[in-house]
């Protein structure tokens, strides 16, 4: 979220999770303002989620689809730098995506985020 902010001080973070209340708590917004949206019918939150411009991912194929249907052009994207837990590599990573370190192995990772 801090290179969201750094790129976009202006951004509004909307914040989709299957557990909520747990991202409230855990996710650092960088200051930005968030909506932390509760958990809806997959279908309708999959549409809030493409009318977003930035996204930064978990490493989760629900996200993936949401920013690949995403009709933004300048849409910007942000995911974990390693996909799966092992070393096998993935096709999901699409030009111009910004990698970030993905967190050590054992720690629970963050709610999707989109800007």
């Amino acid at each position: 979220v801090a290179a969201v902010r750094d790129e976009h001080p202006d951004a509004a973070l909307f914040v989709f999770s299957d557990d909520i209340d747990w991202a409230r708590e855990h996710l650092d917004t960088a200051g930005l303002p968030a909506v932390f949206l509760p958990r809806g019918e997959a279908v309708a939150d999959l549409a809030l989620m493409q009318l977003c411009r930035g996204f930064v991912l978990s490493n989760s194929t629900y996200s993936w689809w949401a920013q690949y249907l995403a009709p933004a052009p300048d849409k910007q994207t942000w995911a974990p730098d390693k996909w799966y837990a092992h070393t096998k590599k993935t096709a999901l990573y699409q030009d111009g995506w910004q990698l970030i370190k993905a967190s050590p192995k054992g720690l629970r990772p963050q709610a999707r985020v989109e800007a």
